[in-house]
């Protein structure tokens, strides 16, 4: 058994470094020409952040990173985590991010050669498979300010992230079959209802859960929103569908979670 669970924690390395291959070879354009910000610059969406939002990938696969090497040092401790199973699929944590990491190397010659619909599928089913990893992972399910730093900050920031992005490639999928205002997919009030509900996760999970790196996400990517609506970049989205009223609701909602995070630190510092 425990030959079996170091042969899976090498598993999971290889496949990390593999899906952080895939990344560098989209960004030399070798999967079709173009990069993810091409893309997105031109199919833009009433939910797509400004450029400078995206440098939280570095911070996601940093925080990964950390978790896949510390995963690898063999204790007890480590692998009663890891070897949690899923109660729908059976599937371990590591089976897990496995098959998420997977996906995102094949997500992404999907998505900068257009296919949004299949990037779309593939997307939905990386969110579902981060969600079930993170219930395992969650600072609530770990002990201590350490297991949380090595295990459960780079899937929560992960899985946070995803909650946008899916969002946003369901906006671009449907832009493609022709919901577009102002030639930009979707609308604001949809849009509005969206950022309100990453917030309303974002402040869930700062005090109930006190997941600070999920909340963290959260809030960048609704300060992110909302400067894809102040900063006028017609290269990246239209100005003259650049919307003050998602501006506002979109930072509002950012400063939300921003003040839900100190409150739950607040509590846990007086409890």
């Amino acid at each position: 058994l425990a030959f079996a669970m170091q042969v899976s924690a090498l598993l999971l390395t290889g496949i990390f470094v593999v899906m952080i291959a895939s990344n560098q070879l989209s960004r030399k354009k070798v999967f079709g020409g173009k990069e993810i910000k091409d893309v997105s610059q031109a199919n833009p969406t009433y939910l797509t952040p400004d450029g400078k939002t995206f440098a939280i990938w570095g911070l996601i696969y940093l925080m990964e990173l950390v978790m896949v090497i510390a995963q690898l040092i063999p204790s007890d401790t480590t692998e009663e985590i890891f070897a949690r199973k899923c109660p729908v699929t059976g599937l371990d944590v590591r089976e897990r991010l496995m098959l998420a990491f997977v996906i995102v190397a094949v997500w992404l010659p999907l998505f900068i050669n257009e296919f949004f619909l299949g990037s779309l599928i593939f997307l939905v089913g990386y969110l579902g498979l981060l969600v079930s990893a993170y219930t395992d992972l969650a600072p609530k399910m770990l002990s201590g300010v350490e297991q949380v730093v090595l295990f459960s900050v780079g899937v929560s920031l992960n899985t946070s992230w995803a909650v946008v992005a899916t969002f946003v490639s369901f906006l671009q999928y449907l832009g493609t079959i022709g919901w577009k205002t102002s030639s930009v997919a979707g609308n604001v009030p949809v849009a509005c209802g969206t950022v309100v509900f990453v917030g309303y996760l974002g402040c869930v999970q700062a005090f109930l859960g006190h997941d600070f790196a999920w909340a963290f996400v959260a809030a960048w990517a609704c300060m992110g929103i909302s400067r894809t609506q102040t900063n006028p970049d017609q290269a990246s989205f239209p100005m003259k569908a650049m919307s003050s009223t998602l501006a506002s609701v979109a930072k509002y909602t950012a400063y939300a979670v921003m003040v839900t995070m100190v409150a739950s630190v607040v509590a846990l510092a007086v409890a």
